[in-house]
């Protein structure tokens, strides 16, 4: 699968932010972060800027460049990527920055990324005393270590009390399961009486997450005032597991799976298509048994712009285990598959029909709008998946 398209799609369904990479903008980038870490040996290679201590790779494109406003200012989007044996998958994050050059604004864009990013992240791998994060998953305990210094990049003001991770961090050993690396996103704005919170974990928005900081934002004195801050944490397990399938492929037969489910136009074609997709993830364990699961709930939200929490809920022959959606390992590569099928095919009318037809979710909103419903006030309190006997959480 191209490692580009891998790296650049969202879990949550954001646009990506189209333009030409243009290396010489890139270099900026890169030379900004050697200057700024000089004495962590880092250096330029051909695939980005290269920690050597820690075998971390930084590798940047500068998504967009243009004037800000009349004045000739500019305004850079960045997008970056930071390689390591131990993440599941690349973190992926962007970056924008004002200047009144190209340059100054590639460079401030960068420099931020450095500050909320790459800091927190070294400082994971170079805790002398690091704090843990303790949780359990599948009938194994986890320990994560996280980031020593999460620096808070705040705008129109210092920073509130207490930080952000701080207000998450109990509700935390909930949403991690069996990977080896987590990295959280937190947001928090307020203008105008109206917060404006986020909660991001590998990508994914965590809805009941993202209340936790909304809800401390309703504690600000001054909420008419701009005021934001960020703060980014990445975790890493202390006891490596072995993925059980790499990402791209789960991504690479999850958009395969789409697309037999979409041609399918009824039952005995519903089947054959079923066979086919369980036959080529045979070799990867209960993939396909997810697969099928998923996409149709997955797509039946996406499309329709649902409200879904974050419960998933295993049903493995008479047990129930209630899970985070962010706990089942290959639940964000599949959702990150459908987004993705969504936002790039455009599919016809037709094609969505047969792969909502398969979603239960779908029918329940169907009743709910007959009713008189309206869709943005449906709120989907979990998504089932009925398991096969030999499923094993991973």
């Amino acid at each position: 699968m191209d490692k580009d398209i891998f790296y650049t799609a969202r879990y949550d369904g954001e646009p990506d932010i189209s333009g030409d990479i243009n290396d010489e903008l890139s270099v900026i980038a890169y030379d900004t972060i050697i200057r700024r870490f000089e004495d962590m040996s880092c250096a330029l290679t051909d695939s980005g800027v290269f920690f050597k201590d820690i075998s971390l790779t930084v590798s940047c494109t500068v998504q967009r460049l243009q004037n800000a406003d009349e004045t000739g200012g500019s305004s850079a989007a960045l997008l970056f990527f930071l390689d390591h044996e131990l993440f599941d998958e690349p973190v992926c994050e962007y970056s924008a920055g004002l200047g009144s050059t190209a340059e100054e604004a590639i460079i401030n864009g960068t420099e931020q990324f450095c500050a909320v990013v790459l800091m927190s992240v070294l400082s994971t791998f170079g805790c002398e005393d690091p704090d843990t994060v303790n949780a359990e998953f599948g009938g194994k305990e986890r320990s994560f270590t996280h980031s020593c210094t999460a620096y808070t990049y705040s705008i129109g003001g210092e920073p509130h009390s207490p930080e952000l991770f701080s207000l998450i961090k109990d509700a935390l050993p909930d949403y991690l399961g069996s990977k080896n690396a987590y990295w959280l996103k937190l947001f928090v704005a307020c203008y105008d009486d109206e917060p404006v919170c986020e909660v991001r974990l590998n990508g994914a928005v965590m809805s009941e997450l993202s209340d936790l900081l909304y809800n401390y934002a309703l504690t600000w004195e001054d909420k008419q005032t701009f005021h934001s801050e960020k703060q980014f944490v990445m975790l890493l397990s202390n006891k490596r597991e072995e993925t059980a399938v790499p990402a791209a492929n789960v991504i690479e037969l999850t958009e395969k799976a789409i697309e037999l489910m979409g041609a399918s136009t009824n039952e005995d074609a519903d089947r054959e298509a079923d066979n086919s997709i369980l036959e080529m993830c045979r070799s990867f364990g209960t993939v396909g048994y997810e697969i099928l699961c998923f996409v149709p709930e997955i797509y039946c939200c996406a499309l329709l712009q649902l409200h879904r929490s974050d419960i998933l809920k295993v049903y493995i022959g008479d047990a129930e285990v209630k899970l985070k959606c962010s706990q089942l390992r290959n639940f964000g590569y599949i959702e990150q598959a459908v987004i993705r099928y969504l936002t790039q095919q455009e599919p016809e009318q037709s094609v969505s029909e047969n792969i909502l037809w398969r979603s239960s979710l779908f029918e329940s909103v169907n009743n709910a709008v007959a009713d008189g419903i309206m869709l943005e006030d449906i709120n989907i309190s979990d998504v089932r998946f009925h398991a096969p006997p030999d499923y094993r959480l991973i």
